[in-house]
C-alpha cells in the first residue's frame, strides 16, 4: 500500500511538471491571476511543488526498501 502512495506522489509531481512545462498560461488563468507579470511566479511555484511531490514519492520509495532489507535479516 506505502508503494501505491509513492507511485502516486511521482505521478503527480511529473503530471505538475509536464501541466507546467507545456503551458503555464492556463495554471495562472485558473487561479485568477492575470497572465502578464504572474505567469513566471506562478511557474516558479509549480515547479518548485513539483520537485518537492517527486521527491517525497521517491524517497518514499528508497524507506520501504530499506524497511524490507532491515526485515529480512531480523
Amino acid at each position: 500500500m506505502k508503494k501505491l502512495g509513492s507511485a502516486c506522489l511521482v505521478a503527480a509531481g511529473a503530471a505538475l511538471a509536464a501541466a507546467t512545462l507545456y503551458d503555464a498560461s492556463v495554471l495562472t488563468r485558473a487561479l485568477g491571476l492575470p497572465v502578464e507579470g504572474s505567469e513566471a511566479t506562478v511557474t516558479l511555484a509549480s515547479l518548485s511543488l513539483s520537485a518537492i511531490v517527486l521527491l517525497l514519492g521517491v524517497l518514499g520509495f528508497r524507506t520501504q526498501r530499506r524497511e524490507d532489507a532491515l526485515r529480512g535479516t531480523g
